[in-house]
């Protein structure tokens, strides 16, 4: 495992782990500045985390270490010791990014969740793909991964044959789904309601989804 780690390290050089913490940090922003305060409930684990948030009050972050840590458990016995190591990095400096960005925030008194509510929804749910999918991109392109429902998808495919696309934009169905009845019942500041804020997941997973092809398979070297 420690050579892997070693040769994984040589391969990409300083400018590839530099450039997989930057994607990492933009994912991390993302949910911090965007997802969370605006209770914007959308797929992945990243829409799971917030949903488990908005339910429970716990910060997001935790749930987000604590799936990341059973999906890989669970890939290192169903997909591999090889898929299980490239998830791990990614998966652990998604949610440290995010608490330290939440922290920080804490610690120079910036109340993000009240300038957030300021900004129109549009522009929230547009920026908040764009860093997202760039983030998600650049470690794709890099071989990386931020860990989380790429674990489940990758087991539906190898088990199941059921195609990555199939297996994300079903979960992610049934996620902005349970995220528009739990919006209804503790709504946020930015959203006029559980329906507006249905349509602003819809929109972002879209356009997540765009952006991400668009750096991994385009333009970006």
């Amino acid at each position: 495992m420690v050579k892997r780690f070693i040769a994984k390290v040589k391969e990409l050089g300083f400018k590839g782990i530099f450039l997989m913490n930057v994607g990492f940090f933009c994912c991390a922003l993302t949910s911090a500045v965007f997802i969370s305060p605006a209770k914007l409930v959308v797929g992945g684990g990243a829409g799971l985390s917030q949903l488990l948030e908005m339910v429970t009050n716990v910060p997001y972050y935790v749930f987000l270490y604590g799936m990341n840590i059973i999906l890989i458990a669970i890939a290192f016995f169903t997909l591999g010791k090889s898929f299980a190591f490239k998830t791990i990095y990614g998966s652990i400096m998604y949610p440290t990014y995010s608490l330290l960005i939440t922290k920080f925030f804490q610690w120079v008194n910036f109340d993000i969740e009240k300038t957030i509510s300021e900004v129109d929804p549009i522009f929230i749910v547009l920026f908040a793909a764009l860093l997202m999918g760039f983030g998600i991109g650049i470690n794709m392109k890099l071989g990386g991964s931020t860990g989380g429902f790429d674990i489940i998808e990758a087991i539906a495919l190898k088990y199941l044959h059921i195609p990555y696309s199939t297996t994300m934009y079903t979960l992610d169905f049934i996620i902005i789904i349970m995220g528009m009845y739990v919006y209804s019942l503790n709504p946020g500041a930015v959203f006029a309601n559980w329906l507006s804020e249905g349509f602003g997941a819809a929109i972002y997973v879209f356009l997540l989804g765009f952006v991400v092809d668009m750096i991994t398979f385009g333009g970006y070297n």
